[in-house]
C-alpha cells in the first residue's frame, strides 16, 4: 500500500507539473494575444484618424471646387454679356 500511495503521489505531482506547464503556456498565449490585440487597436485608431483627416480634406476641396465653379459661372456670364455688347456695338 505504501508503494501504491507513493506512486499515486508521484503521478499526482507529475500531473500537477503538466497542468502548470499548460497554465503557463496558456498564460503566454493570452499575453501574446493581448499584445496583438493592442497592436491592432493602435493600427485601427491610426487608420480612423487618417480617415477623418482625409474626410476633412475632401470637404475642404469640395468647398473650394464649388466656389471655383461659382466664380467660373460668374465669369462665363460676364464674358457672354461682353460678347453680346461687342456684337451689338459691331453691328451698329
Amino acid at each position: 500500500m505504501e508503494r501504491s500511495f507513493e506512486e499515486y503521489k508521484e503521478r499526482l505531482f507529475q500531473a500537477m507539473g503538466e497542468f502548470m506547464e499548460a497554465i503557463n503556456r496558456f498564460q503566454k498565449e493570452l499575453n501574446d494575444t493581448r499584445w496583438y490585440l493592442g497592436e491592432e487597436k493602435a493600427k485601427n485608431a491610426e487608420l480612423e484618424r487618417r480617415i477623418r483627416e482625409l474626410e476633412t480634406e475632401c470637404d475642404r476641396l469640395r468647398k473650394e471646387r464649388d466656389e471655383a465653379n461659382w466664380y467660373l459661372g460668374e465669369e462665363r456670364a460676364r464674358r457672354e454679356e461682353l460678347e453680346r455688347r461687342f456684337n451689338w456695338a459691331s453691328q451698329r
